[in-house]
């Protein structure tokens, strides 16, 4: 008997380079909840996918708690792919408050970050959009 390894849902790529962190640390768009911080920025590159990164610093706790909350928050993101924009890069940053949070709770702000930066990334498109220059009819 073979047993099969279940389908996992489509995870998004991850930001792995300090360069990419500092860039959106740097530039990108910020949206706060008690818990965690978001940072959104367009990636540079023609990259198909949306990338996440994630920073839980020994403000956190020990490595135990801070592994604990970066595979919770990996685990929220990777079930709800939909809510990433392409070619988007997105930082989730846990603050110390994370530590002490039950899963829930971080499920519902990891939603609402994400949510929120969606709409923003839409707006920001469609300005983008209506801003290009239309061809002059000759």
């Amino acid at each position: 008997m073979v047993l099969e390894r279940a389908e996992a849902p489509h995870s998004p790529g991850r930001l792995q380079q300090r360069a990419d962190f500092v860039r959106v640390q740097s530039r990108g768009r910020r949206f706060r909840r008690p818990h965690l911080v978001l940072l959104v920025d367009r990636d540079g590159l023609p990259s198909k996918n949306a990338r996440v990164g994630y920073t839980v610093s020994r403000k956190v706790g020990n490595a135990v708690v801070r592994n604990r909350v970066r595979r919770r928050l990996r685990a929220i993101v990777r079930a709800r792919p939909e809510l990433l924009v392409p070619p988007y890069d997105y930082v989730i940053i846990a603050v110390p408050a994370a530590a002490g949070a039950e899963f829930a709770t971080l499920q519902s702000e990891v939603t609402e970050l994400l949510a929120q930066a969606a709409g923003f990334v839409q707006q920001t498109i469609a300005r983008a959009a209506s801003e290009q220059p239309k061809p002059v009819r000759s």
